[in-house]
């Protein structure tokens, strides 16, 4: 048995999402930023029509936010239901993780609970991964809170 990860960079981490969890991958388009919203909100994009949440995942797992590049691409996922897209430094590849490199479950190994974002540490060659389940990156209240702001009528962008 295999598992499917996209695998992408957070900095200097080398990070993954179950492919199953990626509906697609977009390049940094233009963010409208939401009033009030939390520091790792960066705001809405126009997704075909819908608005959908933006969330920087550096500022969110309290890494050192960096400046957008052309290697940042937008992963849309759904958070608790919720469509939402994810900011990451950039897409390398998928990676088939066999049995053999599944790693660890870092809470088992040290006795405590440390699911709040990553679930696992694989092993990927001779590099480490961490495996990050997208509904971890909100609790059910944030979403509520991000859904509800990212419908409410945005102010007219200046210069139009």
């Amino acid at each position: 048995m295999s598992l499917p990860l996209l695998r992408f960079s957070l900095g200097p981490h080398l990070c993954g999402f179950n492919i199953s969890e990626v509906r697609e991958v977009l390049r940094i388009a233009a963010i409208t930023p939401l009033p009030k919203a939390p520091a790792f909100v960066e705001g809405v994009i126009n997704l075909r029509g819908d608005i959908i949440p933006v969330i920087d995942m550096r500022k969110r797992l309290g890494f050192e936010p960096g400046a957008y590049t052309f290697p940042n691409r937008i992963l849309i996922t759904s958070l608790h239901g919720h469509t939402a897209g994810l900011i990451v430094d950039e897409v390398s590849g998928v990676a088939q993780i066999e049995q053999a490199e599944m790693g660890i479950d870092p809470s088992e190994e040290l006795c405590m609970n440390l699911h709040r974002y990553v679930s696992r540490v694989v092993r990927e060659g001779e590099q480490l991964l961490m495996v990050i389940d997208p509904a971890t990156i909100l609790t059910e209240e944030e979403t509520s809170t991000f859904a509800a702001a990212a419908s409410a009528p945005q102010p007219e962008e200046h210069g139009k």
